[in-house]
């Protein structure tokens, strides 16, 4: 995915989440998306949200349970971050 794309779907989610209002999901709009994309996106969700002040107060790690990860089908954890908001 190209950083027009990425900045893009990063920005959409910000404005969802400024907004409160649902966004159709990216997987659906891009098959063929990675987990590397989606950590891009997740990094220019978090850098639009510390432009408004947000600060890094932790991380989040989910899927961190083998039979968890079985069941969903995923080969990894996944994680993101926590901001004073």
């Amino acid at each position: 995915m190209n950083i027009e794309k990425i900045n893009q779907y990063g920005d959409e989610l910000h404005r969802a989440l400024l907004t409160r209002q649902q966004v159709s999901p990216i997987t659906e709009r891009e098959p063929s998306i990675t987990i590397e994309d989606a950590y891009a996106i997740s990094q220019r969700l978090l850098a639009c949200r510390q432009q408004r002040g947000e600060r890094v107060i932790g991380k989040k790690i989910g899927l961190t349970s083998k039979v968890v990860m079985k069941m969903l089908n995923v080969s990894e954890p996944d994680f993101g971050f926590l901001t004073d908001r």
